[in-house]
């Protein structure tokens, strides 16, 4: 198979995954949406799956960057076959509000960890203007 009949392949995946109208969870609910970008100035193509739905401000669940100045290998597009594939299995919507549930967890904990360096930070200035005010 050639390089050019790769990228297609390659498409023909995200496309397979994704349909081609337009895809967010707002309108098509906990189905995956991809993101293929090609960029000719590097000569790279860029894969991006959101596996229970695009929203803004969310980043990929997975994603695979394709120099094309190598040959693709058959992995590379096993693994995208198999991640999309997955992705469309598995939009139970209970799983998936799980899965948001625990994004939404971990996210909190990492803005408490940086909340409570702000005010440690806070008390040390604090603590410094104090003494400086003596």
């Amino acid at each position: 198979m050639t390089q050019r009949e790769k990228i297609h392949e390659l498409l023909d995946i995200v496309l397979d995954g994704n349909g081609n109208n337009a895809r967010s969870r707002e309108k098509t609910g906990m189905l995956p949406t991809l993101f293929f970008n090609y960029s000719g100035h590097v000569n790279d193509i860029d894969i991006y799956l959101h596996s229970d739905g695009w929203r803004s401000g969310e980043s990929a669940d997975r994603d695979w960057t394709i120099r094309l100045d190598a040959p693709i290998s058959q992995n590379t597009i096993d693994s995208l076959r198999g991640a999309v594939n997955k992705a469309l299995e598995d939009t139970d919507e209970v799983e998936v509000l799980r899965r948001d549930i625990g994004r939404a967890e971990e996210e909190l904990s990492r803005k408490k960890d940086s909340l409570k360096e702000m005010k440690k930070k806070l008390k040390k200035k604090e603590k410094k203007n104090e003494a400086h005010d003596k």
